[in-house]
């Protein structure tokens, strides 16, 4: 650490950001690090790069660079910029699910999982309750069969929180009624789609209502 020049060393502290790897693009965007920076630091074993050509750390590196992180004067401004990017960039995978690029998005889910999580985990730790619903309310279209566990935890969290009854929160009410649904917790599936029919019948929003029944209806 103390051989890294000190552009080096605020980069290396920067990037503890992400977990679970990040991409040459996303170091860039948010953290400003170049890359000649990235490949300075890969050439000193401070990161190294899969076979996917994403940038990763040894456990031992994340751990360190983290409690700098920590202590960094500016590590908020660097979350949020990190928020602002897989906001944007989530978007853009759901808008290409129904395109010929679907397996494209799906593949950015995949491998930006564990980043997606930390956003969610920063709209908690926040207290930004409609934005994280919002958030969660995207990977909704995308945590499949797979992730059914991660899909309760997180809409499950956020709605816990005392927060407005908004459009955004009914629906993800249903999909947290779905998820207590397919894990045979039938009270509370209907408990929570009740709550999402309730929502949607006094905001006056004719489609979410529609939607609601059609899940009463299974």
């Amino acid at each position: 650490w103390r051989l890294l020049s000190n552009k080096e060393q605020e980069a290396l502290t920067k990037l503890a950001v992400f977990k679970g790897g990040f991409t040459t693009e996303a170091a860039f965007a948010i953290t400003n690090t170049s890359l000649e920076t990235l490949a300075l630091l890969v050439d000193a074993s401070f990161l190294t790069i899969t076979d996917e050509g994403r940038y990763d750390r040894h456990p031992l590196i994340e751990e360190f660079s983290q409690d700098v992180f920590d202590k960094y004067a500016l590590a908020e401004n660097v979350k949020r910029d990190f928020v602002s990017y897989f906001e944007k960039k989530i978007d853009e995978a759901e808008d290409k699910l129904d395109s010929e690029e679907r397996a494209t998005s799906v593949q950015f889910f995949e491998d930006e999982l564990e980043n997606l999580q930390e956003v969610l985990a920063y709209y908690l730790e926040q207290d930004e309750i409609e934005r994280g619903i919002c958030f969660a309310n995207t990977l909704d279209f995308f945590w499949g069969r797979s992730y059914l566990d991660l899909a309760y935890k997180w809409n499950k969290a956020f709605l816990d929180k005392p927060s407005p009854d908004t459009r955004n929160k009914a629906w993800c009410l249903l999909h947290l009624g779905g998820l207590e649904w397919d894990f045979g917790d039938l009270d509370n599936a209907f408990e929570s789609i009740n709550k999402a029919w309730s929502i949607a019948k006094t905001l006056g929003n004719k489609f979410l209502q529609v939607a609601v029944h059609n899940h009463l209806a299974i």
